[in-house]
């Protein structure tokens, strides 16, 4: 887990009436035997335990995360990076027209190759609203992506999505420091 991993954890423990279904690669074989320290998360671990798993991410991880928005209904997805898991929740956008935060946390959008530049733009234009760690990595990330970060209504969720991005911003700015 990253810095942006870890502050979810702490976001997530600070709110345990909130259930957080996380749809993620599976990263290695023993994965799916790990054990979930909240009983507000439910983990979906897609793949077969192998580093590649990510390129399956936006394809199998959009099946099992349109088959729990069926069952679940959630306001919106959120996804802490653009990232494969972030084309997941686009092709899901897309599908449901369920709105799409995208929180870019710490991710290095300079360094980005060309092709990822182009499935960050893909990314980011789907979204209903993108936020950065800081207004300076906002800025480089509209002038990696090319255009202005988003900031339209996400319907009923707006109020919800606001609290819970300045929570998480605030969190991983502290663990920032403590670095």
């Amino acid at each position: 887990m990253g810095l942006a991993e870890h502050a979810l954890a702490d976001l997530m423990q600070k709110m345990p009436d909130v259930r957080f279904d996380i749809v993620t690669s599976a990263y290695s074989r023993g994965a799916s035997n790990a054990e979930v320290l909240l009983p507000n998360i439910s983990i979906h671990r897609i793949g077969f335990g192998r580093p590649s798993d990510k390129y399956l991410l936006p394809f199998f991880g959009y099946r099992a995360a349109r088959e729990l928005h069926a069952k679940h209904r959630y306001l919106f997805a959120w996804s802490l990076m653009a990232s494969y898991g972030a084309l997941a929740a686009a092709l899901l956008k897309r599908a449901v027209r369920l709105p799409l935060l995208i929180t870019l946390a710490d991710q290095q959008v300079e360094e980005l190759s060309f092709g990822k530049r182009a499935l960050f733009r893909f990314i980011l234009s789907d979204a209903d609203q993108v936020y950065g760690s800081s207004a300076s990595h906002e800025k480089r990330a509209a002038r990696v992506s090319g255009r202005a970060l988003v900031r339209n209504s996400m319907g009923e969720g707006d109020a919800f999505a606001n609290q819970l991005r300045y929570a998480y911003a605030e969190i991983l700015l502290n663990r920032e420091k403590a670095q």
